[in-house]
């Protein structure tokens, strides 16, 4: 999920604004893209599974064997 999120930040926040610092101080360096395709379909997978899982808790009907049994 955190790769998923740097990932997306990169590419739709900070690397517009170093393009933008780039071309402004006049420098030849090229900045890496990050194909969003993949990015974008297991971000919005894993949201689709975290909004199914608070879909099941608000029903009351979620499994809890995931505790330590004491």
């Amino acid at each position: 999920m955190w790769i998923c999120a740097f990932g997306l930040g990169w590419q739709f926040v900070f690397q517009p604004v170093f393009v933008w610092a780039i071309a402004v101080s006049g420098a030849d360096i090229v900045i890496p893209v990050i194909p969003t395709e993949g990015l974008m379909t297991l971000t919005l997978s894993l949201l689709g599974l975290g909004a199914a899982r608070s879909v099941e808790k608000f029903k009351g009907v979620a499994r809890e064997n995931m505790r330590k049994s004491k």
